[in-house]
């Protein structure tokens, strides 16, 4: 467990994530685009064959990139959802 969070730890550090971050796109002011982004890395995990559900066949790596980086996309989504009710909340008081 300890060495996951280290890995998760490391990877919000990662160069790219940060100048994702940084950048004024739409994941990161429109929620909406947060969970279609989201859904695109969770694209790349999970297959429907023969009417079921199951996990790529990539390597456990990649696969665990994929699901922090969709982690990561839901959890700002979270977040801009949660500053529109404050911003909501505070204009009707």
């Amino acid at each position: 467990m300890k060495r996951q969070i280290e890995k998760m730890l490391a990877a919000s550090k990662d160069p790219r994530r940060l100048a994702r971050e940084d950048a004024t796109n739409f994941p990161w002011i429109l929620p909406v685009f947060a969970v279609a982004f989201a859904i695109g890395k969770l694209s790349r995990v999970v297959k429907l064959c023969d009417g079921m559900i199951r996990l790529a066949e990539i390597s456990a790596a990649d696969m665990a990139e994929e699901l922090r980086e969709a982690a990561h996309y839901l959890l700002r989504a979270a977040d801009l959802l949660e500053n529109e009710d404050d911003k909501e909340a505070g204009h009707v008081g």
